[in-house]
């Protein structure tokens, strides 16, 4: 039996995953990065060093939605943001044209590369204050409980 919120596991996993995005955030602030931890997130996605495609092939707004566990009006909202900061850019997939492929714009690759920088020192912070080996069987148990999820 749970005693109180603070030791409900997802709770608290939600939490810490809300207190890291809104750390985020702050930092792209004081950086003068115009993003958010979710806008970040997306134009990773867009990343062919992220999503392991060509360069060229760019990724739907379905696919991203998917990616991300959002469905895709919310997806489409934060992609019109991103387009109207030219950091990304649509064109008509070439063998179906009504639909989307997104891309990073130069600006995009530019923001996302200063963005990146900010994310790794955050998060260099925030781990250097564990046991590699502890963080590393960390992060194996959050994989592992979102494959449980999965099935």
């Amino acid at each position: 039996m749970i005693e109180k919120l603070g030791d409900f596991f997802p709770f608290l996993m939600l939490t810490t995953v809300r207190s890291m995005i809104r750390k985020i955030n702050q930092l792209f602030v004081q950086n003068g990065i115009d993003l958010t931890g979710e806008q970040f997130a997306v134009l990773n996605i867009l990343s062919p060093d992220f999503n392991q495609m060509p360069i060229d092939a760019g990724i739907s707004q379905q696919e991203i939605a998917d990616f991300m566990g959002k469905d895709k009006s919310s997806v489409l909202r934060g992609l019109d943001i991103l387009e109207r900061k030219n950091y990304i850019e649509r064109r008509p997939k070439p063998n179906d044209r009504r639909v989307n492929l997104i891309f990073l714009t130069p600006t995009g690759k530019e923001i996302l590369s200063k963005a990146r920088q900010v994310d790794f020192e955050f998060v260099a912070g925030v781990t250097t204050r564990f046991d590699k080996r502890d963080f590393e069987g960390f992060k194996k148990v959050l994989q592992q409980i979102s494959d449980a999820c999965v099935d």
